[in-house]
């Protein structure tokens, strides 16, 4: 895609049974005991800062039921 490098972060574990709208809302927590996705609101106002972007993708029944998709975008010399 010549612009942009994407890193894709693929989870084998459980499906995301949360609410996916509030997934990168600061203090949003879900998981069984509240503490997972802390970090997720970080993620997304570092890669906003530096002109990039952070999407989930869901796959419930795939391999890989959580992923991240980074986007990097190249900066203009």
């Amino acid at each position: 895609v010549g612009n942009v490098i994407k890193l894709i972060i693929s989870n084998n574990g459980n499906p995301f049974n949360g609410d996916e709208s509030k997934i990168f809302e600061y203090e949003y927590k879900f998981g069984p005991f509240g503490n997972t996705g802390e970090g997720l609101s970080l993620v997304k106002r570092y890669m906003n800062n530096i002109g990039g972007d952070v999407r989930f993708i869901s796959s419930p029944n795939s391999e890989f039921p959580v992923s991240f998709e980074l986007i990097f975008k190249k900066q203009k010399k």
